[in-house]
């Protein structure tokens, strides 16, 4: 089980949980990687009551290696038929296919209801705000828990 916390695995399951809540409007990976992030740390951001990772000293360490987890997880969704591709100028765009969303709905624990929630929560806070904008905002973050370090 400690293998699968932090592995490609349990972000491409948050991934499709993510996409489900976006009801279907095609992202980034950077996109998804930031409102993830913020996500599972609702709490730090005043968005949520708890995070949902916990409180861990390195938690904002994390994000740094989430674009590539996203990546990753996102590849495998793809080569699964669960999430396609759009090419733009820029990157790529993601969204969930039918068969994701059949699959995403099926999710039914504690974790993925929590997660729902929580996602729905910083999507709304969120609307509106460009990719620079989210970064930022997790940056001052990142800024403020090492000075209170």
């Amino acid at each position: 089980m400690e293998r699968a916390l932090g592995s490609t695995h349990e972000v491409s399951l948050r991934m499709l949980l993510l996409l489900e809540m976006l009801d279907g409007k095609k992202v980034t990976v950077d996109m998804l990687a930031a409102i993830d992030f913020i996500t599972v740390y609702g709490h730090d951001f005043e968005i949520t009551e708890d995070n949902l990772h916990g409180n861990g000293t390195y938690r904002f360490g994390e994000f740094a290696l989430r674009r590539d987890l996203v990546k990753d997880a996102l590849r495998l969704l793809v080569v699964e038929g669960i999430v396609s591709v759009t090419p733009q100028k820029r990157g790529f765009l993601y969204q969930l296919t039918f068969a994701g969303i059949d699959f995403s709905s099926g999710f039914e624990c504690d974790y993925s209801d929590d997660y729902r929630f929580a996602s729905e929560t910083v999507i709304r806070r969120l609307n509106g705000k460009s990719e620079h904008e989210i970064t930022r905002m997790i940056n001052q973050r990142v800024l403020l828990s090492l000075q209170r370090s």
